[in-house]
């Protein structure tokens, strides 16, 4: 099913990806998105983390990052034009228990060293170049992205409809037609990434997509110590990138406030106590500046892929919320799989806990 025309709603990290991921399967491309450029929404931020999240038991969630991680990994290294860095991610233990769970999980699944191993609290400290209260696990090839040099670099020689407000998209013979509020274009299939904005497009489907309101501080490299490596805990941290620190995040459900608050910067130098403690103790929140955007959220936490509508070339890649960055390459791949027809990078159980079906009846679009 090669050789086909898909419009990709949304230039965010979930349209750039599955945009490149169609391309290389053979298929032609057209992005479309509201706003001016690429990554302006969730996607827009200074950074954020790349690592992935081992659990007790190998659970969906964790078998799915771990592949986002590993192919993400290999196929951002490989784009000159994102910035990234390799800097390794810590992430702290909460506790005691937790520290012993992450020694328990290293162990039992043989975990690789270079993808994930336990540190104890001194060497964690090296590794930060700050004390911090337990060891924790260290992902040595994990570390920050710039997303909005990432979707610019996917994006690359893709054609990219930019002031595109999509009214509807509906059926006209055996494609669609994506109507906007200046101009209509034609396809062969349609997919929807375009995060919180999904719902509105497909009514019907009443999909279960809610806004995640988070805010990200930005942290004057100059106002706090030397620190080269991401470190989470709680919330994170990131090393300075063009002279700013990233440490958040927020997260409230439902709310779309796009200002800034003072309580939210509260919030995030507390995480930041937590992760690293005393070393935000020179910063005054009230002076900080930051970022808001909205997440897609879905209600179980994993993100929705595949059909939107049976035999309808409706098509849907959402509901990142806030580990984008890491489900974005594997969630890209199933989708431009499905869609050629040919077969999948996934194991059936993932694909089916992906599949937009658990949360929707499909619903077959009337033909014009």
């Amino acid at each position: 099913m090669a050789g086909r025309h898909i419009a990709v709603i949304g230039a965010g990290i979930a349209g750039a990806s599955v945009a490149r991921a169609l391309l290389q399967h053979g298929h032609t491309v057209t992005v479309i998105d509201s706003a001016a450029v690429s990554a302006s929404g969730a996607s827009g931020n200074l950074a954020g983390v790349f690592r992935p999240l081992p659990s007790l038991g190998d659970s969906r969630l964790s078998r799915l990052l771990r592949a986002g991680f590993l192919l993400g990994r290999q196929q951002f290294a490989a784009l000159p034009e994102a910035r990234c860095g390799w800097t390794g991610v810590l992430h702290i233990a909460r506790d005691a228990k937790h520290e012993a769970t992450q020694r328990r999980i290293v162990t039992e699944q043989d975990l690789p060293a270079d993808f994930c191993r336990f540190v104890e609290r001194d060497e964690a400290s090296g590794l930060a170049g700050w004390p911090v209260e337990q060891g924790g696990w260290w992902f040595a090839r994990g570390g920050w992205i710039n997303p909005p040099s990432l979707c610019r670099a996917l994006l690359s020689g893709i054609d990219c409809h930019y002031h595109f407000k999509v009214a509807r998209q509906e059926r006209s013979g055996s494609g669609w037609r994506v109507v906007g509020d200046r101009e209509t274009l034609g396809a062969d299939a349609v997919v929807l990434a375009n995060g919180i904005g999904a719902a509105a497009l497909a009514p019907d489907l009443k999909l279960p997509i809610r806004a995640g309101r988070g805010l990200v501080s930005h942290l004057p490299e100059a106002a706090t110590p030397a620190f080269n490596i991401v470190a989470t805990r709680l919330g994170y941290v990131t090393p300075a990138i063009d002279g700013l620190r990233c440490a958040g995040a927020t997260m409230a459900a439902d709310d779309l406030d796009p200002a800034p608050r003072f309580a939210d910067h509260i919030e995030n130098l507390q995480r930041l106590d937590m992760a690293l403690p005393g070393f935000g103790s020179g910063l005054d929140p009230a002076q900080l500046d930051g970022r808001v955007s909205f997440r897609p959220m879905s209600p179980d936490r994993l993100p929705m892929v595949g059909p939107l509508s049976a035999n309808e070339d409706l098509w849907i890649i959402d509901g990142f919320g806030a580990r984008g960055l890491v489900f974005a390459a594997i969630c890209a791949e199933l989708l431009a799989c499905q869609i050629s027809g040919v077969p999948l990078p996934l194991e059936s159980d993932l694909v089916a806990a992906l599949s937009p079906g658990r949360f929707v009846k499909q619903s077959a679009y009337g033909r014009t």
